[in-house]
């Protein structure tokens, strides 16, 4: 039986010792069904999981779950698509370089043991990242990510992907494009509120945007915040 419910999400931080690198996001969501439990955590390049079957009390070792030769996969998210499958976005950069080689989205089946080979979700011009999972609203999927949206740019933009089914992601559009705006749209979130309207928040930036149309046009407005981060 596949995982039915999302029913909270838990980030942290932590560090490999053995590489002395800097500490990578873990990004994971736990997903419920009698109930058990996958959190996803970015070790070294390898995504790794976990499960439990008590409600989070306990857990199972960790183990490798997703894994590409030559590439570091980061900012892991994940989210129960429509038909019960286990959808996954992550970007990934090159091991050796540290170049960005943009965004995949990935399905796993049989609640997250297997996983396949996964598709590319072209974003901007380069540096397509993501970290943040999709939220529903209106019977509409969208995802946020974020990366430059020309080889002349020095700032982070901020796009939107849609789904009808949470699986299959149409072609990004522009939401924030920093540059134009001299904002650092990087890392955005999304937010539905009672009345349906998105907000998308950013870091480094005391700026939002909004929608009224499930993502379909967007309004950048200032925030009651002087940044985000």
């Amino acid at each position: 039986q596949l995982f039915q419910r999302c029913f909270t999400v838990v980030s942290a931080l932590f560090q490999n010792p053995a590489t002395d690198r800097e500490p990578a996001r873990a990004a994971a969501e736990m997903l419920a069904d009698e109930p058990a439990g996958l959190p996803l955590l970015n070790d070294d390049g390898t995504l790794r999981a976990a499960w439990s079957s008590d409600a989070g009390a306990t857990w199972t070792d960790h183990r490798e779950v997703l894994a590409v030769d030559g590439s570091d996969l980061r900012d892991p998210s994940l989210w129960v698509a429509d038909d019960g499958s286990l959808m996954m976005a992550t970007y990934y950069k090159n091991s050796s370089t540290g170049t960005i080689r943009g965004v995949w989205l990935h399905r796993s089946t049989d609640g997250g043991a297997t996983w396949d080979s996964g598709r590319q979700l072209t974003v901007g011009y380069s540096g397509a990242s993501c970290g943040n999972p999709p939220v529903k609203v209106g019977g509409r999927w969208v995802l946020p990510l974020y990366a430059f949206s020309s080889s002349r740019s020095t700032r982070f933009s901020a796009y939107v992907a849609s789904s009808t089914d949470g699986i299959t992601f149409g072609d990004p559009q522009l939401v924030v494009d920093g540059d134009a705006e001299g904002v650092q749209a990087a890392e955005p979130g999304l937010n539905v509120l009672p009345s349906g309207a998105l907000v998308m928040t950013m870091r480094t930036t005391s700026r939002w945007a909004t929608s009224r149309d499930a993502g379909r046009t967007w309004t950048l407005t200032a925030s009651p915040f002087d940044s985000a981060s």
